[in-house]
């Protein structure tokens, strides 16, 4: 606000350097001295009307005029907003779900604001809300359902955020739904390369299709494990979590969502929790199973009942995916115990700070 002038300040400086009186002005422009006088003493401010006349006067184009009072008053109003800021919004950013997101942003420089003021009307534009309370009554254009785990709806929308910034600008080709079906065999087959390899290789893979795909950090107050989003370039944004680790929940999740796109169920933004249900649900579930497990050959594997390493690794080789699949989904589906000795066979993903990765 300190380095914003009314455009009253201009004028006079004008007046000045052409050594002109207000009387002059007024006369030039066909308007009252008294209505000069207002605007140089900043009371008045510059209309589309006065600013065309000023261009008549000064030779200075009516655009940049009405810059100098836009400038102005957008000034005037963050400095109103920043001094009438609720209570309500300003606990916001203490609530104890959103706080570690900020703070996650702020590290990334997704959020520069430096002040609590400052960062609510940051915030307010990323979101796209004029009051951040008004979260909890905007109906969200993404489709999820209660759940079962605690959900924090302020952090929900953080959490977006998060994923949109993370997104930015990367390219992608459009959405080829052809092309992702015949990458399905080349994505299932990351599953074997390095831990550090494996998002840099789904990117480049998915990124073909025209999915732009992305690793997103995940928070308590936010169970998503997965989120599907239209980009701006006719491809699909797919951000997922590492949140409960395990590598056979990671893989399944994203062929799930991976079916949720090659199904067509992404005509609006939708989070995948660990309950999701529904119709959509159910056949993204199919999808993914189908196509890891083959029923046939899972069908007559469990009919045998061997359930030993020996058995499982057999299995696995066959379907060309990996062991800790299939303890997985013999787990999920209460055929061994989560306590079974094969629970330590499988792989566990943690998520690598920025930090962590850049030393």
């Amino acid at each position: 606000m300190d380095n914003v002038k009314h455009p009253g300040f201009y004028i006079n400086k004008f007046l000045v350097e052409h050594n002109w009186s207000q009387k002059e002005l007024s006369v030039r422009t066909k308007t009252s001295e008294k209505h000069i006088s207002n605007l140089l003493s900043e009371k008045n401010s510059i209309s589309a009307a006065m600013a065309r006349k000023l261009q008549y006067a000064t030779g200075i184009s009516a655009t940049e005029w009405l810059n100098y009072q836009i400038e102005f008053d957008t000034a005037e109003i963050n400095r109103i907003e920043k001094n009438n800021i609720s209570k309500a919004e300003l606990e916001i950013l203490s609530n104890p779900y959103v706080k570690p997101i900020l703070e996650y942003m702020e590290g990334l420089q997704y959020v520069t604001s430096t002040t609590n003021s400052e960062k609510i009307i940051e915030l307010r534009g990323l979101i796209g809300v004029s009051d951040l309370t008004s979260i909890t009554d905007l109906q969200s254009k993404t489709a999820y359902r209660k759940q079962k785990v605690h959900l924090d709806v302020y952090a929900l929308h953080m959490w977006e955020v998060l994923c949109d910034k993370t997104i930015g600008e990367t390219e992608s080709s459009p959405l080829n739904l052809q092309l992702l079906n015949k990458k399905l065999k080349d994505i299932k087959n990351i599953m074997f390369s390095s831990v550090c390899d494996i998002e840099r290789q789904l990117k480049t893979i998915l990124s073909q299709c025209g999915v732009t795909f992305a690793l997103i950090k995940n928070f308590t107050g936010v169970p998503v494990q997965g989120f599907i989003k239209q980009g701006k370039n006719n491809n699909i944004n797919l951000c997922m979590t590492l949140r409960q680790k395990r590598a056979d929940i990671f893989w399944f999740t994203l062929f799930h969502e991976i079916g949720h796109i090659l199904l067509k169920h992404t005509e609006k933004p939708f989070l995948d929790f660990k309950d999701s249900i529904g119709k959509n649900e159910e056949e993204a579930d199919t999808f993914a199973s189908d196509f890891l497990f083959e029923a046939e050959a899972y069908s007559s594997f469990i009919k045998k009942g061997l359930f030993d390493y020996c058995h499982i690794e057999q299995l696995a080789k066959k379907l060309q995916i990996q062991p800790w699949m299939i303890i997985g989904r013999l787990q999920h589906e209460q055929c061994i115990p989560f306590y079974s000795p094969l629970n330590q066979m499988i792989e566990k993903y943690s998520w690598i700070d920025v930090e962590e990765q850049n030393m």
